[in-house]
């Protein structure tokens, strides 16, 4: 993970050079886009979402407030086919509402998504009776040539048509054609599309607006997305990311060990996360190992290495810039280099001074 795409031309040359062969290297809008964030989030800096940097202690409260939120029509969104509807708001709330004893939250849509496909699947079959009805030939397309809708089957199919008997056998090819003919309702019912995850983050947080990262955080805790085949994350100049961010990775990346790099004195830009954040955010993590949760419940452990020696600058220049260091830290720092001229400091007051 990089800030900085000119990183990433910069591994790709030298890796290969190694015989190593090239990691996955995304920058950070890469990521959320990958992720599913839509490009209306990723406007603002650092794909912020324009709203300014989102504090840790909004993720956290989006954690803790969650599971007594109770999903309306309004935070939802309805299941089409094309153009037809499947399954209103109205319709998946109250299925929600049918389990109210499950807190909101992973654990209810991975239950209420079963029972999604097979409403959906009763919807259609009663939508293709109506439609079997109205035209006792049984020859309505599913698609029709001029564009109306229709949820009817294409041809005769075991010479009962117009009967529409075979709508309901619950054989095999059925539940096939079904799954096949109505493909898009499916994915948009398994894909978890009927969430509107902006609605209900903003009626969550009281906010006009969400930015990425609360976007996917939130998404992340109803669906459950998330990685659980990477195995090592490296996070390229680390002290240029937000507390939040650097929480949005860890959720994201449950099994993964992380490898963070960076100077706590060359942030870029105000509101990024301390080192000492840092290590509190990922001490709490668990170690990554098997089981289903991704880790084996056991604290995590930050090890911390100071790469205090220059291999580039030449002693002057090193000691010019660890000047800029607290006093402490300033007698860490060396150079392998031979020594070579003093840095000489002049003032231009025109272009032509400075050129």
């Amino acid at each position: 993970m990089t800030l900085n795409p000119i990183f990433r031309s910069y591994i790709d040359q030298v890796l290969p050079d190694m015989g190593e062969m090239n990691p996955v290297s995304l920058t950070w809008t890469e990521f959320l886009s990958m992720a599913g964030v839509s490009k209306g989030f990723l406007s603002g800096q650092g794909g912020e979402g324009g709203t300014g940097k989102t504090l840790p202690q909004t993720l956290r409260q989006i954690e803790e407030t969650l599971p007594a939120l109770r999903l309306e029509p309004g935070d939802l969104r309805p299941i089409h086919q094309k153009n037809i509807q499947i399954l209103s708001p109205e319709r998946i709330a109250a299925l929600l509402a049918s389990h109210e004893n499950i807190p909101t939250g992973e654990r209810l849509v991975q239950i209420v998504l079963d029972e999604l496909k097979e409403q959906a699947k009763a919807e259609i079959r009663r939508k293709e009776r109506d439609d079997a009805k109205n035209d006792p030939a049984g020859n309505l397309l599913a698609d029709k040539e001029d564009g109306s809708d229709s949820f009817s089957v294409t041809g005769n199919v075991a010479g009962k048509a117009g009967s529409g008997d075979f709508l309901n056998d619950g054989s095999p090819a059925e539940e096939n054609r079904i799954q096949s003919q109505y493909g898009g309702a499916f994915h948009a019912i398994n894909t978890c599309q009927w969430l509107d995850i902006g609605k209900i983050g903003k009626r969550l947080l009281g906010k006009k607006r969400l930015s990425a990262v609360e976007w996917l955080y939130l998404k992340m805790l109803l669906t459950g997305q998330k990685d659980l085949h990477t195995k090592y994350v490296m996070v390229d100049e680390v002290q240029d990311y937000t507390a939040a961010q650097l929480m949005v990775l860890k959720k994201y990346f449950p099994r993964a060990r992380f490898m963070l790099l960076g100077d706590e004195f060359q942030a870029i830009r105000e509101g990024t996360a301390t080192f000492a954040e840092i290590h509190d955010l990922f001490e709490d993590a668990p170690v990554p190992g098997p089981g289903p949760a991704g880790g084996a419940g056991k604290p995590g452990r930050v090890s911390e290495l100071q790469l205090t020696t220059s291999y580039r600058s030449s002693p002057e220049i090193t000691a010019l810039f660890a000047g800029l260091l607290p006093k402490e830290k300033q007698i860490l720092v060396s150079s392998v280099q031979p020594s070579g001229t003093e840095p000489v400091f002049r003032i231009g007051k025109t272009q032509e001074e400075h050129a």
